[in-house]
């Protein structure tokens, strides 16, 4: 069952599942994310899911999922004080070398030099700029903040780096 919303966009019967799917990925980006497991959870084949994932979105599911882990690590980088090392652990890296390598391919700038660039926010309360994320409290002992601070003035759209 298909139903035409735009020249361009499908919604299929696997729409609503995906985009679940695809809320999962960013909002877990340590998880260890499989195809396998991904097409088990949605009752698809590997293949087909693939093939629809990317119909839908345009990218890969790994794709995705590399991509939410670069965006975690992004916001850890500016907003903690967190090493590398942390960061790729908690970003569902195994080994830093490969987490430094793709953060460079997707941003344009090693993990220590876009911390550089730009530095930590000051932790001013009375920031009438400040915006507060919570994370999943029940994971807040671990090494992710319990609230990451995000100043929109100075946080451009993601890849667009200077």
């Amino acid at each position: 069952m298909r139903r035409k919303i735009s020249r361009n966009l499908e919604i299929t019967a696997h729409f609503h599942a995906l985009t679940e799917l695809r809320r999962a990925i960013y909002s877990d980006p340590q998880h260890k994310w499989r195809v396998k497991d991904m097409a088990d959870r949605l009752h698809l084949s590997e293949g087909y899911l693939q093939a629809i994932y990317r119909k839908t979105f345009g990218v890969s599911c790994m794709e995705d999922v590399i991509a939410s882990r670069i965006r975690a690590a992004e916001s850890l980088l500016q907003y903690t004080n967190k090493t590398s090392l942390q960061i790729a652990e908690f970003c569902g890296y195994g080994n830093a070398e490969h987490f430094c390598r793709q953060f460079k391919k997707l941003v344009g700038k090693t993990p220590g030099n876009f911390e550089n660039g730009y530095g930590k926010p000051p932790l001013a309360v009375n920031d009438p700029t400040l915006v507060l994320f919570f994370h999943k409290p029940s994971e807040t002992a671990m090494i992710y903040p319990q609230v990451s601070l995000i100043y929109p003035e100075k946080r451009p759209a993601f890849g667009n780096r200077p």
